[in-house]
């Protein structure tokens, strides 16, 4: 893994009259330069699983990616970003990893808490963790597909459920 180089970054929050998310999207987007889209969010469920906004019944990332624009719409535009979050005020912010932003490693909640344990104790600095109950994905500096794939083809193991987005 390889950390975000750059000045330690610290997303403040306050309000300034404008609700948290955007004032999170609109950080990430100008601030950091990092291509924001809104996401589709989920639904009140039956309290078992959460249910995603999109119209698929059978989704298989719920609340987990854009709907409306797609992820190719993804911006650092602040005036775009205001558009969106004026629009859907608590849409959640969905990351366009790769190019200029950095490449995600997302692997099932309890392997990420491990492997974040382990890059801790191994004082390997990492970007942002993106949590949700199910995975973990760890943020880190860009990778090329080609320095990816001789990275984990010098691993002695990759889990097959490791995703990376970049």
């Amino acid at each position: 893994m390889r950390e975000i180089l750059g000045r330690r970054r610290k997303l403040s929050l306050r309000r300034s009259g404008r609700s948290a998310v955007l004032t999170a999207a609109l950080a990430y987007a100008t601030e950091w330069q990092w291509p924001v889209v809104p996401g589709v969010g989920l639904l009140a469920g039956d309290g078992r699983e959460p249910d995603c906004a999109c119209p698929h019944p059978d989704c298989a990332a719920p609340g987990g990616h854009p709907f409306d624009p797609g992820l190719l719409a993804a911006t650092t535009d602040a005036r775009m970003v205001r558009w969106w979050w004026t629009q859907r005020p608590d849409a959640p912010v969905v990351l366009a990893t790769g190019g200029r932003a950095p490449c995600a490693v997302s692997l099932p909640a309890v392997a990420g808490a491990r492997a974040l344990a382990s890059f801790d104790r191994a004082g390997v600095r990492l970007g942002p963790v993106v949590a949700t109950p199910t995975r973990w994905a760890l943020l880190v500096a860009p990778y090329s597909l080609a320095v990816l794939g001789e990275l984990l083809h010098s691993q002695d193991w990759v889990p097959g459920s490791l995703r990376f987005h970049g």
